[in-house]
């Protein structure tokens, strides 16, 4: 008896854990607009999805004829305590992490800020959003990650 019960609070313990969860697989689109060197970004993603959601990381694939370098410029409009990024020159990987203890998408959209990319005159790059690289957090603290993004990408020069 003692041991049905014990598995019994463990069920209900593993399935407390796991409701959080319940965002996984939701689409989301990633928008980008282009402006000569920069590309405004930003993420749209369901109502029921976007729902408490306070930290992200998301990547993008820079990929230049003559070694762009990457950097990212958040929104003033975030206010996240957390806004980080990590450019890996030798792979062409942008990733962006933005964490805090706001909501990030009150109406399902936020506009992250901008990639702008250093590079040689006559440089011409392509940005894209990596596949399955959007990784949501929400409020309390369970991971929930999107794994259909509709593809982007932006032709910077």
């Amino acid at each position: 008896m003692k041991k049905w019960l014990a598995t019994l609070l463990l069920g209900a313990a593993l399935t407390l854990t796991a409701l959080p969860v319940a965002a996984q697989g939701t689409d989301g689109t990633v928008t980008m607009n282009a402006d000569g060197s920069q590309a405004s970004v930003s993420l749209t993603l369901p109502q029921e999805a976007a729902k408490d959601v306070t930290a992200l990381r998301l990547s993008f694939q820079v990929d230049s004829s003559n070694g762009a370098k990457a950097q990212f410029d958040f929104n003033d409009g975030l206010t996240s305590s957390v806004q980080q990024y990590r450019y890996n020159e030798e792979t062409g990987r942008l990733t962006v992490y933005i964490a805090g203890r706001d909501e990030l998408l009150k109406d399902g959209t936020v506009s992250l800020g901008e990639i702008q990319l250093d590079a040689a005159p006559g440089t011409i790059a392509t940005v894209h959003v990596v596949e399955d690289s959007l990784e949501l957090v929400n409020a309390a603290y369970g991971k929930a990650e999107t794994t259909a993004v509709a593809a982007a990408s932006a032709d910077l020069s």
